[in-house]
Formats: structure tokens, C-alpha cells, sequence
């Protein structure tokens, strides 16, 4: 009795290893938006995923000499709705290849704007995926950066104008076993004078987590008949059998 409790012990331990194996969160693709590259392709994707390229809708753009995505003042909504209505928003879509799936941990990027000569103003940056249709924004994405009067760049050093960083936690159990997601980040101000100078921007975009091979039929198998004969083994320990 003792060997076979030990035994099926060990094909329980071995197959759930293999169906919950543990990974450290790692950078599955980065936008850093290089100099020069106008394809706007991703700068780095991780093994067993694919990724778009980074496109751009309504009035937003994407700068290779300042290497950030932007809209400007002049084309932008004062609020969600607006920007939603424009479709203001860039979009990337990640797929784990056949056999893999997706574990998310978060997006993040930084956030901030130029106004050259102009006011101050506030940009407001959010989130939306696939996973509802686009229907709802991602809980906690929502983010605000009050950008200063003055604030320019030149070339294509994009950190003197990131004032903050939207990092989206994606942990939540919708965010897991993927096999392909597309998220849409929308950006709207309340820029008064609707400057043409006053450009909300965002830079690196990074989504991070693990990519996962999904378990053979075979190994589940493994883990249920373990399971099961543990469950047997204590029901016999609790009745005396």
C-alpha cells in the first residue's frame, strides 16, 4: 500500500509540474519605436509568438525622428467618448504560435507630450482589448500626465518629454491562457487652444509575461489518475480500509 501511495504520488507531483509549470514573467514584445523605421515593426518578440506591427487610426501618428507615437492637440478629443468616436488609438495584436498560450503580466509604457510655446495641458491615456470586443476600458489603465507649458523635443531623445508610466497589471485571470489578444491604446486632452505644437506622445511600449506550452492530452491524463489515486488513498486511510 505504502509503494503505491508513493507512486502515484510522484506521477501526481511530476504531471501537475508539467500542466502548472512556473516561469518568471519576461518581456514578450517591445515597440521601441526606432529612428528611421517607418514599418513600425516590433523591436523585440519573444520565442513562440507572433506580433503586428504598431499601427495608428484617426488623428494619431507615430514620429521616427522622436521616436514616440503622438496626437496633436489640433486633431484630439476633450474626452473618452470623443476619442473613442474619433477612434484615436494605436493598436499591436501578439498570438502564441500553435501549441503555446499566453500569460499576461502587464503593458507599460511612458507617457507625456510636448507644447512648444503653448499651455500646459493634461493627456489622458487608456486601454482597450479584443478579449470584449473593445466595449470596456481595462480596469486601472486609465491614466492622466499633466504636460507643462514649454516642454519641446528635438531628435530623437523621447525620455526628456515621458512624465510618467502607464503600467497595466494583466494578472487577472482574463489575461491568461491566450492564444491571441490585440490591445488598443486611445489617448484624448483638454488642451484649450488646440495648438498644433501641444502633442500628447507615448514611447517603448512593452508587454510583458510568460509564453506557455499548452499540456498534452497524455500529461492531464497523468495528472488525474495521480490525483485519483491519492484521493483513494486517503479515503482508505479515513475508513480504515
Amino acid at each position: 500500500m505504502r509503494f503505491a501511495t508513493v507512486l502515484a504520488a510522484c506521477f501526481a507531483f511530476v504531471a501537475l509540474a508539467a500542466v502548472c509549470p512556473y516561469a518568471a514573467a519576461e518581456q514578450i514584445v517591445l515597440y521601441s519605436m526606432p529612428t528611421g523605421d517607418t514599418n513600425k515593426n516590433p523591436s523585440d518578440v519573444l520565442e513562440h509568438v507572433t506580433a503586428s506591427t504598431w499601427e495608428n487610426y484617426g488623428g494619431t501618428g507615430v514620429s521616427t525622428s522622436t521616436r514616440t507615437s503622438f496626437l496633436r492637440a489640433s486633431d484630439s478629443a476633450s474626452d473618452a467618448a470623443g476619442a473613442i468616436a474619433n477612434e484615436d488609438y494605436w493598436d499591436f495584436t501578439v498570438a502564441a504560435e500553435t501549441g503555446y498560450e499566453l500569460d499576461l503580466d502587464n503593458l507599460t509604457f511612458p507617457i507625456g507630450g510636448t507644447s512648444g510655446g503653448q499651455a500646459g495641458y493634461t493627456a489622458t491615456f487608456f486601454v482597450r482589448s479584443s478579449l470584449d470586443g473593445y466595449g470596456d476600458t481595462i480596469p486601472g489603465s486609465t491614466t492622466s500626465v499633466d504636460v507643462p507649458s514649454g516642454l519641446s523635443t528635438s531628435g530623437p531623445n523621447y525620455s526628456q518629454v515621458m512624465l510618467e508610466t502607464l503600467d497595466l497589471d494583466l494578472t487577472d485571470p482574463a489575461f491568461q491562457d491566450l492564444s491571441e489578444i490585440t490591445f488598443r491604446v486611445y489617448v484624448y486632452d483638454n488642451a484649450t487652444s488646440n495648438h498644433t505644437d501641444q502633442i500628447p506622445r507615448l514611447s517603448q511600449v512593452q508587454l510583458n509575461g510568460t509564453v506557455a506550452e499548452v499540456p498534452e492530452p497524455s500529461t492531464l491524463a497523468l495528472a488525474i489518475l495521480g490525483l485519483l489515486g491519492l484521493a483513494v488513498w486517503g479515503k482508505r486511510r479515513v475508513f480504515g480500509i
